[in-house]
């Protein structure tokens, strides 16, 4: 299919069964970035869960079509050091009722991550 240029509504909902990230709590602070075309969007960090609710609805510029993908990299929010990496998630670019989209990846250390984010999207 050709490419088609317009503007991506993409809702974050929630994410739940993500690992535990912090050896203390066994909790994590997960947020994600979001990135279709050259457009990113990163979500507000969620304290001390492992089931964040975001409900965070942005437009990103993209196109649809032509290999277009929307990606959703979730991280675990440090107040020391950088983000830890906590998976990943790579639809095509469409409009898609929501939807619960399996992360993929492995955490630091190469254990595979888990979980699931719920996201919904209208492509115009």
């Amino acid at each position: 299919g050709e490419a088609v240029r317009g503007m991506l509504s993409v809702t974050i909902e929630s994410a739940s069964g993500l690992p535990k990230m912090d050896t203390w709590t066994h909790k994590a602070d997960p947020f994600c970035v979001v990135k279709a075309g050259a457009e990113s969007h990163t979500t507000p960090v969620q304290h001390n869960t492992l089931s964040p609710k975001w409900h965070d609805t942005f437009t990103l510029k993209c196109s649809s079509g032509g290999g277009s993908r929307l990606t959703i990299n979730m991280y675990d929010w440090n107040k020391i050091g950088d983000p830890e990496f906590m998976g990943t998630v790579s639809v095509p670019v469409k409009t898609r009722p929501l939807s619960e989209l399996k992360l993929t990846g492995e955490l630091d250390g190469g254990t595979p991550t888990s979980g699931v984010v719920r996201v919904s999207c209208v492509f115009t």
